[in-house]
Order: C-alpha cells, then structure tokens, then sequence
C-alpha cells in the first residue's frame, strides 16, 4: 500500500515522517496513562474509598496538557514537512521541464501547470498525512495487543481479528479506486488543456466559426469529468460506511468479549473489564483515520506516479541543427488547419532578401494563422517549412528564435517599471539602448523608472504599442515579424511605428501583417489572401492593376479615410 517509488523521492525527508510516526505512538501512551489514571480513580473512590485523587488528577492534567503539546508539535511538522516537499519536488520538476530534458509534447502546458500546481500538493498529504498514518496504525494495534493479552487475552484475540478486516476493506477498494483516480486525473488535466486553448485560440474559433462546436465539446468534457468525480465521491462513501461498520462493530464485539471474560473470571477485576471497553476503540481508531488517509493518498499517488512519469523521462537527445542566422525562410505547397479543417491551401511564401514583405486580406482571411506557422505554433497539415534550406522541425528552437522576433498587437506589458519591461525582452539591453529606442518612438519623455501598470493600463493604446516596438528595437534579429501592430491605435502612433517599421526593413528581413493596405505601400512583396487561397503575390502598384480584389479593398479603405478626414477638418 506504499510505493517505494514515490518514498525516494523524499530523499533525506523520510527520516522526519518516522518522527510523526514516533510522537504519535508516544500520544497513544499518554491516552493508555489516562485512561488508566481515570479507571484507578473510580477503583480508589469506590473500592479503596481513597477520596484525596489530586496525584490521579494531576498526572491526567499533566497527559492532557502534552497530548495538547503533541499534537501541535505533530501539526507544525506535518505542515514543515509539507512545505518542503512542496518546494523541492516543484523545483525538481520545473527545472527538468525548463531544461527540456524528456519528451513532454503529451503534456500540454495548462496539465504541466496543475501537476505541478495541484498536483504536487495532493502528493505532500500522501507523504506528511497518509505514509505516517500507515506506519502508526501497524504498529498501534500489536502493542495494544501485547497489553491486553495480560489482562483479557479473548478480548485480545477478538481486536486483533477485528481490526485487520479494515485494511483488507481497504485493499478490496483499492485497486477500483486506482482506475477511478487514474481516469479522474486524465479528465481533470485533459479538461484544464482544453479550456486552455479555446481560451487562447477564442479570436480564430470566432473567425471561423468554430466556437460553437468547442462549446459543446467543453460541455461534454464537463459532463464527463462530474460523472467521473461523482464515482470518486460514491466509492469514498462507501469505502467510509463499510470502515465505520467493520470499526464499530469491532469494538462492540471487543467490548462484549471482555464482559463475558469477566464473567468466567478471566479477567480478575471488573475495573480491567471497564479499562478494556474504554481502550478497545484505540484498536480501531488508527485504522480508521487511514481508511480516511486513504482516499487522499490514492488521489496524491496518481498525481505522483505522473510526476514521476515526467522526472523519470530519459533527456532528449538533441540532434537538431543550430543556426546561427536566417538567411531565407521558405513555405512551398502547404496546407495549414485547425483541427483538421484546413484553413488555407497550397500556401507558397519566400523571404531571402532584406526589406518589408507583407501579408494581406479581408479579416478572418487567415493573415495571423501564417505567422503561427512561422512562429512554429502551429505544425503545417502538408507541405515544407524550411530555413536556410532545412526542414524547421529539424533546427533547434532556440537557435531559431534567437534570429526570429514576433511583436503582435496583443503583446503584454507588465505591472513593472519600463526598465523591468525593457529586460523581459532583452536581459542584455543597457540603459543606453533602452533610452536610444524610447526617443526613436517618440516616448522619451518616458523615464525608465516609469511604472506600468498591468498590461499598460494607465496609457494610451497608442503609446502601448510603442512601448513595445522600442522594447523590440534593442533586439539585433534576422527576422521581424510584426502581427497588425498599428491596430487600434491612433494616427499620429501609427505613423510612428510605420516610419519605424520602414526604417528597420531598409537592414533586415521584415514581415507585416496589416488591415490597412496604405501601409503595406512599400513592401517589396505583398501576399493577398482570399478565399483561403494566397491569390496574388506582387507589389502594391501591380495588384491595384491587375487584381480586382486587391483593388476593391484599397478603394475602399481610401474613401473611407477620406470620409473622416473631411470630418475631422469640419
């Protein structure tokens, strides 16, 4: 009933779960002191007529006082001990997933996050709870055992037959519970990486539709996971009602076995008899607290042997390639789909040369499910990704995302200063740099001590946005990528960054994603997506004449402008 697997993990820490085990068995000696304090009481009160019981009552206010003191020292421990493991087993286990040393693509990151999270604390009950309460109630029964042989021995034989029916309850559970705990694991991790992605992936579920069909799969994962959690709670209550029967029962028939032993003269005093009726539950009760452990450490060791699973991974041999710069990125005859349905089709992209290349289209068009790709989120349904020739599965992500940056509108800021905010993005950036790029986006009126609040709520959308151009800015990359940066922001912002955006592209690789097509003017190649095709790939000048897709929306977008700029002037 124990894993000596998950006991290793403790390392030096066992030693202290045996000295819970130890101050537990010294509490069952004082309640044995006052129970037998309280029975020689009533025998000098009654029999001996000793009324002056102030030593008897003394020693009983002495026992109470440390069972008092115990069980705070147990508590304290039990709480230390729990904290520790907490500590160490998350660092052990984050350390080995920072260090991406074992294949953990079987996780997805919101299950990582509960193991290690949830997890890690069901698993400290099992150590500081249920592996003591295991050790306790062995041991409590034989010596309780031992003593009443002396006085009742039938009595004796009967507790001692008793109790042991508990555990064997236990075990007749125990390997259904494994499967149930086991099942509600996977639901519950399952269900966690699910809501996770939906909530991630919301704006493309709206664009095509799609949110619907995840409601109701969402809503059966629920279905699932409380029919599941129902049959943990049914197998609980039944495992419970049959520990208090067996418990109960036991001590009853204990109870009427020292009476009856009593009566044939086995046992030489009835205060004996009324000794063994008080103590006889103290056979049971350390049962049935691990009956009640129980559950905690089966719902405990399945997140354990998980994490075990995780700590236990071999280190992944790394043979993929470094790169050292991105020369060219390629995308040649892909399919690209959200599960399974495909989004766009035969998608044919190059970028080898510095300068702007952008990516256009009407919105939901599939723009932004590109850059997933390039951003290496999102694998292709068919077709090759490659970079400097070679496959992208087969460079390493480091290397790759050392040349490559993406800045997207949704980019987050936060509750820091603008320094701290500076660093998240680049450790190395010195305040020089830092103070260069601000006055390049017009913040230099922006100390570096500035105090953002969460995700830069107190400035404009405009601002915020530039903030995050200057963070990027201190970046020396091969590769910009920047998803709708000028949305929802206004003109004077927008200028900036475009100017900005232009300037970098004249030294570096440069893709852009952008709804307006006034600022994809420039760009040596523009990718016009429509109908989940790319349509048409020229320069602006070219597809106004010869797309008239391309055209429509240009049109479109300038009367517009020119709509609220004869507003603005009036």
């Amino acid at each position: 009933m124990l894993d000596k697997n998950l006991l290793n993990l403790l390392e030096k820490d066992k030693k202290k779960l045996f000295i819970i085990t130890l101050l537990q068995l010294t509490n069952l000696a004082l309640s044995l002191v006052i129970y037998a304090s309280i029975v020689y009481s009533l025998y000098s009160i009654i029999d001996l007529k000793r009324y002056n019981i102030s030593v008897l009552l003394l020693i009983i206010l002495c026992c109470v006082l440390l069972k008092v003191s115990l069980e705070a020292i147990i508590g304290s421990l039990q709480s230390k001990i729990g904290a520790k493991v907490q500590t160490d087993l998350r660092v052990k286990l984050f350390s080995k997933i920072l260090a991406k040393k074992g294949d953990f693509k079987k996780y997805n990151q919101q299950a990582l996050s509960q193991l290690g999270l949830e997890g890690i604390e069901q698993l400290s009950l099992y150590y500081t709870v249920y592996v003591p309460q295991f050790f306790y109630s062995m041991i409590s029964p034989i010596l309780l055992f031992i003593l009443f042989c002396f006085i009742a021995y039938p009595a004796a034989i009967v507790f001692l037959f008793c109790v042991p029916l508990i555990p064997v309850s236990i075990i007749a559970v125990s390997k259904y519970a494994k499967k149930i705990f086991a099942i509600y694991w996977d639901k519950y991790l399952s269900m966690g990486g699910d809501f996770l992605d939906n909530i991630r992936g919301m704006r493309e579920l709206k664009i095509f539709l799609s949110d619907l069909r995840q409601q109701e799969k969402m809503d059966d994962n629920a279905e699932e996971f409380r029919k599941i959690t129902m049959k943990v709670l049914v197998m609980q209550l039944w495992s419970t009602s049959i520990m208090d029967f067996v418990c109960f029962g036991g001590a009853a028939i204990g109870m009427v076995a020292a009476i009856i032993s009593l009566q044939h003269g086995i046992v030489a005093s009835p205060y004996l008899a009324l000794f063994i009726i008080i103590v006889g539950a103290e056979f049971f009760l350390p049962m049935r607290a691990l009956g009640s452990a129980f559950h905690i450490s089966m719902n405990g060791a399945t997140a354990g042997k998980k994490i075990l699973d995780i700590l236990n991974e071999e280190q992944e041999v790394n043979d993929k390639k470094t790169i050292s710069n991105i020369d060219e990125i390629r995308i040649e005859n892909a399919n690209i789909a959200y599960d399974d349905e495909i989004i766009l089709k035969d998608v044919n992209l190059k970028i080898n040369e510095n300068g702007l290349y952008s990516i256009v289209g009407r919105s939901g068009s599939g723009k932004s499910t590109i850059i997933k790709v390039l951003s290496r989120d999102l694998p292709l349904k068919s077709g090759i990704f490659t970079t400097n020739g070679i496959e992208n599965n087969l460079i390493d992500d480091e290397s790759y995302y050392k040349r490559s940056a993406f800045v997207s509108y949704q980019s987050h800021l936060f509750a820091k200063t603008v320094y701290e905010n500076f660093l998240i993005v680049n450790p190395y950036a010195t305040k020089e740099e830092m103070l260069k790029a601000l006055q390049k986006v017009n913040l230099g009126d922006f100390s570096l001590d500035y105090q953002l609040l969460e995700n830069a709520n107190n400035i404009s959308g405009g601002q915020k946005q530039r903030f995050i151009l200057a963070f990027y800015l201190t970046l020396d990359k091969d590769l910009y990528v920047f998803d709708e940066v000028t949305s929802n922001i206004d003109s004077d912002s927008e200028e900036i960054i475009m100017n900005i955006i232009y300037e970098l592209s004249k030294n570096k690789k440069v893709l852009m994603i952008s709804h307006r097509l006034k600022n994809v003017i420039p760009s040596k190649v523009i990718y016009f997506i429509n109908n989940g095709l790319i349509e048409s790939v020229d320069t602006h000048d070219n597809l106004v004449l010869n797309n008239p897709n391309y055209k429509a929306i240009f049109d479109v977008q300038n009367e517009l402008e020119g709509v609220i700029l004869c507003k603005d002037s009036n």
